[in-house]
């Protein structure tokens, strides 16, 4: 946010600084997607003049973060606390992806930024997180991270910036990745894959490549 500042103030004009700095503060307290949400949409022709535009995905997370473990403790009040959590879980996905695609066609704003239709992408994770309640053999492990390969595939060839998203179509990228991390790495093909040098390193350095991205684009 500082290093944004500081370009911002050598590249930007003035009424563009005025708007980088409302973004900082948005930032700094993980609402930028609803900032965003109020100004336009993420692909607009402005877009590049907006060099946090990126971090409406961080608000949405920190937000899901808030509310998710106060469902988890409610959960816990009760005897069958492994049953209320699933039930959670499926009942939060299937009402977030119906407001995801509803709002597809009526709202594209608010199916980009709002947390209502973003939330199904992150109970995926903890759908994932529910299957040690029943576990998983060794076969379907190699199946599912065959199919999640495939669904990514599928994922970049299909998937461009013309389509309404995220959409009916997200699903396919969610239960690919989704696929893959259940698997638990069960698939010695799949986990060569993902263990190539080139592959781990951008893992590694996924998290500071997100945050930079955009900002060097936007400026540069």
């Amino acid at each position: 946010l500082v290093s944004c500042l500081i370009v911002g103030w050598v590249y930007l004009f003035q009424d563009d600084y005025k708007l980088l700095g409302k973004h900082v503060f948005s930032g700094s307290f993980f609402i930028s997607n609803f900032t965003l949400w109020s100004e336009s949409g993420y692909f607009d022709s402005k877009s590049y003049l907006k060099p946090l535009l990126h971090l409406w995905s961080l608000g949405i997370e920190e937000q899901f973060y808030i509310i998710w473990p106060v469902v988890i403790l409610l959960c816990f009040r009760s005897k069958n606390h492994n049953r209320n959590i699933v039930l959670s879980c499926a009942t939060i996905f299937i009402i977030s992806y119906a407001i995801s695609i509803f709002t597809m066609a009526s709202d594209g704003g608010a199916n980009y930024y709002s947390p209502a239709s973003r939330f199904w992408e992150l109970m995926a994770g903890a759908i994932i997180s529910t299957l040690r309640f029943i576990g998983i053999n060794t076969s379907l492990s190699k199946l599912m991270s065959l199919l999640g390969i495939i669904l990514i595939a599928l994922s970049i060839t299909m998937i461009d910036e013309k389509m309404s998203f995220p959409g009916y179509i997200a699903i396919i990228p969610v239960l690919g990745a989704s696929l893959i991390i259940a698997s638990n790495g069960n698939d010695l093909v799949v986990s060569k894959l993902l263990s190539v040098r080139p592959v781990v390193f951008f893992g590694l350095i996924s998290y500071p490549l997100y945050l930079w991205h955009w900002p060097i684009y936007s400026f540069y």
